[in-house]
């Protein structure tokens, strides 16, 4: 009888438990900081039901600062150079007495979302996988012959979203950020790149106390907290434009009620054109936009 052998010990300064965005962002400044880091992920793969990959500028100008553009740039992928509401053909939105879903295209088909009230998910499926068949063909027929390739009820997967933060992001030893600390919702695509600022914003604080490797239980503590009051005003804004898209938009249209802005919003629009860059600066960029420390950059 043989006996399991045992699972090798890996001695490491910081380990980072989930390679996520945050996680894997992490990882790589404290690396390239010269700090021995230990990156814990239970997936074999990247690929999930659920993921986010709204790559707004600030991930852009970072993959830039760390010589990864040119790789990532090479990745199939779409480009958004503009939105317009609401023109479905531009951007894949499309609702329907009180029926809403957006188009997600892939490498070879099209993921489309549709969205609904809290607690909806259960009377979706007890109507069944033709009725469900019906449904999104019909709301979005782009899809209409994708649709009979599900082959049941549990392919069509439910997404609960919520939107919420932790109070404390820290404890001795211990930081949560990205998805740990704050959790978003879809709206403006920003849980990615958010997660990654904190990545930043992390690596550049504690970088030099773990090289240093003698940092008191006070100066950790410190630096700690100095990351989570750093990106915590950056996480209040944004989850508090999204409650207002929730409440402007996204619940509206649920209920059936039109999407087009108020009259006086367009015409201010039209009067001082360059306010309409104002929402895409909010969530492409965002409020304390962070760069890649300058030990961490490589040329592209």
């Amino acid at each position: 009888m043989t006996t399991p052998a045992e699972p090798p010990t890996v001695r490491t300064t910081c380990a980072i438990v989930g390679g996520g965005p945050a996680g894997l962002v992490l990882g790589l400044l404290l690396a390239r900081a010269g700090v021995a880091v230990t990156v814990l992920e239970k997936h074999a793969d990247f690929l999930r039901d659920f993921r986010g990959d709204t790559v707004h500028p600030t991930t852009l100008a970072l993959l830039d600062d760390l010589g990864l553009f040119d790789r990532f740039e090479a990745i199939p992928h779409s480009r958004v150079t503009h939105v317009d509401l609401p023109d479905p053909e531009v951007t894949g939105v499309t609702w329907e007495k009180g029926r809403v879903a957006i188009g997600i295209p892939r490498d070879g088909y099209i993921q489309v979302a549709q969205l609904g009230p809290k607690g909806a998910d259960d009377a979706v499926r007890a109507r069944g996988l033709d009725a469900f068949r019906a449904d999104a063909a019909q709301l979005f027929p782009e899809a209409v012959t994708g649709v009979t390739g599900i082959g049941s009820m549990a392919d069509v997967k439910h997404l609960d979203v919520r939107l919420d933060r932790l109070r404390r992001w820290h404890a001795p030893g211990v930081l949560c950020i990205g998805d740990a600390a704050h959790a978003m919702s879809p709206v403006g695509g920003v849980g990615i790149n958010l997660a990654v600022q904190d990545a930043v914003a992390a690596a550049s604080i504690l970088a030099p106390l773990l090289r240093s490797g003698g940092a008191s239980g006070r100066a950790e503590a410190r630096a700690l907290a100095r990351i989570q009051r750093r990106r915590m005003v950056p996480t209040v804004v944004i989850q508090g434009m999204q409650r207002i898209l929730h409440a402007a938009l996204i619940m509206p249209a649920i209920r059936g009620r039109d999407l087009r802005p108020p009259s006086w919003v367009v015409k201010v629009v039209r009067q001082v054109p360059w306010l309409s860059a104002l929402p895409a600066l909010a969530v492409g960029v965002g409020p304390r936009p962070e760069r890649a420390p300058r030990w961490a950059r490589r040329p592209s």
